[in-house]
């Protein structure tokens, strides 16, 4: 590290403040090469992708509910906001896609990841989504979007693909 740092930059790497052995390489456009020892975790990212490359954000833009179901976990949980768990695929569907006539259709989907850890078949994201949607029930039209704090965890199942087992995300950021 150089010393006008404060220990935690050199050679173009970061080191983690916490101490905890993490570093990371930051590049232009997105890239990043993250490194997390103790965890045998390395995430590269290559830059200038955009988030409709994620499996859950595609589907979700796609209006793609089997999409949509197939990045979860069969029992997966969601943690909405002031709101009790909706656990597995049925209540889940009946969470997002109500049979009460109403529509809902997400239109914009961006999801930063700020922070990414675990090991060989857990790990957790961490990161803010942005997301637009618009809303009809008969005669009613509204559009929307939120800001939101978001934290998942993901399981690797045994054909490698990595599924969320739990997804939270906070109220609205200003």
């Amino acid at each position: 590290p150089t010393p006008a740092s404060n220990g935690e930059y050199g050679a173009h790497w970061w080191l983690a403040p916490e101490g905890d052995g993490i570093f990371s390489a930051n590049g232009y456009q997105g890239q990043y090469v993250y490194v997390a020892p103790a965890q045998d975790v390395v995430a590269v990212r290559l830059g200038a992708s955009t988030s409709e490359q994620q499996p859950l954000v595609k589907a979700w833009l796609a209006d793609d509910t089997a999409g949509v179901l197939a990045t979860l976990a069969p029992e997966a949980v969601l943690l909405p906001p002031r709101m009790l768990p909706v656990t597995g695929h049925a209540a889940i569907r009946s969470f997002w896609w109500p049979q009460d006539g109403s529509r809902t259709r997400i239109t914009a989907f961006e999801w930063e990841i700020q922070e990414l850890g675990g090991h060989q078949a857990l790990a957790y994201t961490r990161g803010i989504s942005t997301v637009g949607w618009t809303y009809d029930k008969d005669t009613l039209h509204q559009t929307s979007s939120s800001r939101n704090v978001t934290l998942s965890v993901l399981s690797r199942q045994p054909d490698g693909r990595w599924v969320i087992t739990h997804q939270m995300w906070g109220p609205s950021l200003p």
